[in-house]
C-alpha cells in the first residue's frame, strides 16, 4: 500500500505529490474543524504542545480563518517512513505554520496517512529573516498601508517562498536542518503575541462584515460574478479600465478554479470598500473588488491574481515605480 501511495519509492516527484496530497487533506480538515482536526493528525505531543500554545492564544473561528487561505508549501521527503517537511503559509496572516509529517499505519484506518510530529507556529516575518517591527502598522497584508493590499500580498508570498525553497529544498532531507539555527532562537511566547494580534485584526474585520447585512448581500452578488460572469457582465459591473485586462482572464479562466470562490471580509475607508475573496481549494487565488464612495468619479475596479506567479507581478510593479532590485 505504501508503494502504491507513492511513499515507499525514490521518486522525488512521486513522494512530494503524495505528501502534499496528505497535507492538503489536513488543511481541508482543519478549515473545517480545527480541533477535529488536530486530534486526527497530531500525535500526542504535538496535540498537547498545539492546545498549549495555539488553540489556548486563539478562537474556532480564527484558526479556520488562517487555514482556509493557507498556502501549501513542500519541502524534502524521505522513502518509507522518514517523512517530510511541509509549511502552510497564510499571506492575509502573514504567518507561517512549519510541519514535520511521518507515514503511519494502523488498522483502524483504510490506509497509510500521515501524522504530525512536530511543528512550529511563527510570524512571515521571523520566518523570511527580517525584523519586525510589533506595531500594528507592520501587519500589512491585513490592513493595506501604503502600497495596494495585492502588492503587499505578492511581496510577502514571494520573500516567504524563497526563503522557504531555500531552507527546505526538495532534493534536501525531511529535517528541520537548514532551519535549525532559526527553530532553536525562536521566541514562541513573542511569535504568539505577533499571530494573536493578526488573528485579532482578522476576527475584527470578519466580524464587522458579517454583522453587516448590506455588505454580505453585495459580497454575495460579486461573488457570483467571479464565479460565473461573462466578461460582457463583468465589464458592465467593473467599468474602470485598468481592470479590463484582468476581467478577460477572469472570465476565460477553467470553471474548476472559479466555482470556489467565496468572500474572505472587506476593509472600508472613507474613500472606498474593498471586499476581499479567495478560493479555499486553491488558496493562491485570491480576488479583491474596490467599490468606490463616488463612483461617478471613480467606477468599481475588480483585481485577480495568482500568488504563484508574485514574483513577475512584483517585479512589473517594482518597474512600474521606477524602483531598481
Amino acid at each position: 500500500m505504501m508503494e502504491e501511495l507513492g511513499f515507499a519509492g525514490g521518486d522525488i516527484k512521486t513522494r512530494t505529490s503524495s505528501y502534499a496530497a496528505l497535507l492538503s487533506a489536513f488543511r481541508d480538515s482543519a478549515a473545517k474543524n480545527p480541533e477535529n482536526a488536530a486530534e486526527y493528525w497530531f500525535s500526542m505531543s504535538a496535540r498537547l504542545k498545539w492546545n498549549n500554545s495555539v488553540v489556548a492564544n486563539t478562537t474556532a473561528m480564527q484558526l479556520t480563518d488562517f487555514f482556509t487561505g493557507g498556502i501549501m508549501l513542500c519541502g524534502g521527503s524521505g522513502s518509507g517512513r522518514v517523512g517530510a517537511v511541509a509549511g502552510i503559509y497564510n499571506p492575509w496572516w502573514d504567518a507561517m505554520l512549519l510541519v514535520k509529517m511521518n507515514v503511519v499505519e494502523s488498522g483502524t484506518w483504510t490506509g497509510p496517512s500521515a501524522q504530525i510530529k512536530e511543528f512550529h507556529f511563527l510570524s512571515g516575518e521571523t520566518f523570511r529573516g527580517e525584523v519586525p517591527t510589533d506595531t500594528p502598522a507592520s501587519i500589512r497584508t491585513v490592513v493595506p498601508e501604503g502600497d495596494p493590499l495585492a502588492v503587499e500580498l505578492w511581496r510577502v508570498a514571494s520573500g516567504t517562498r524563497k526563503r522557504f525553497e531555500k531552507l527546505f529544498p526538495l532534493d534536501g532531507k525531511p529535517s528541520w536542518g537548514r532551519a535549525a539555527a532559526l527553530i532553536a532562537s525562536l521566541d514562541d511566547t513573542k511569535e504568539m503575541e505577533r499571530i494573536q494580534t493578526r488573528a485579532g485584526v482578522r476576527l475584527k474585520l470578519m466580524l464587522e462584515f458579517v454583522k453587516n447585512t448590506r455588505d454580505v448581500g453585495i459580497a454575495a452578488q460579486i461573488v457570483e460574478l467571479i464565479r460565473h460572469g461573462s466578461h460582457y457582465r463583468l465589464c458592465d459591473h467593473f467599468r474602470e479600465p485598468a481592470s479590463r485586462p484582468l476581467l478577460k482572464t477572469l472570465s476565460e479562466m477553467p470553471e474548476m478554479f472559479r466555482k470556489d470562490f467565496i468572500p474572505y471580509g472587506r476593509v472600508a475607508t472613507a474613500e472606498a470598500t474593498l471586499y476581499l475573496f479567495v478560493n479555499p481549494k486553491v488558496p493562491r487565488l485570491f480576488a479583491t473588488v474596490t467599490l468606490p464612495r463616488d463612483r461617478k468619479k471613480t467606477p468599481p475596479s475588480l483585481e485577480w491574481y495568482d500568488l504563484l506567479q508574485s514574483d513577475e507581478l512584483l517585479a512589473a510593479w517594482n518597474n512600474r515605480k521606477g524602483v531598481a532590485k
